[in-house]
């Protein structure tokens, strides 16, 4: 099993050095250094905490809170450090993903050798 932790460490290692992991490093830096960006997302976060607590105590937030919400992610959408990260994050999310799908082709070809195949 250590073996296979040990490969896994590497993986991610080997991720880090990608240009995918890179461009996602820097518009997470960009963004955190963008005070404009850091209040939109803190705006969010507000305001989706209290739709959250309305209905966790099994209220419906009324339609003003909801366009609040939206209004919120409309603002946060506009700003271009923000955008810059969502789409960074989008694009390691994809790697991570064809990472994934090889790690499960490598399992069906070792099941097939083993199932004699």
């Amino acid at each position: 099993m250590s073996d296979l932790l040990e490969k896994a460490q590497d993986l991610g290692r080997a991720m880090t050095k990608t240009e995918t992991y890179e461009k996602l490093s820097r518009a997470e830096q960009l963004l955190n250094e963008d005070p404009e960006a850091q209040a939109l997302l803190e705006g969010l976060q507000a305001v989706q905490d209290k739709v959250q607590r309305l209905q966790a105590a099994g209220l419906q937030p009324t339609e003003e809170q909801m366009e609040e919400v939206q209004e919120a992610r409309s603002d946060m959408d506009d700003n271009a450090a923000v955008a810059a990260f969502m789409q960074a994050q989008s694009e390691f999310g994809e790697l991570v993903k064809e990472v994934n799908g090889a790690i499960s082709e490598g399992m069906k070809q070792e099941s097939a050798e083993d199932s004699g195949e």
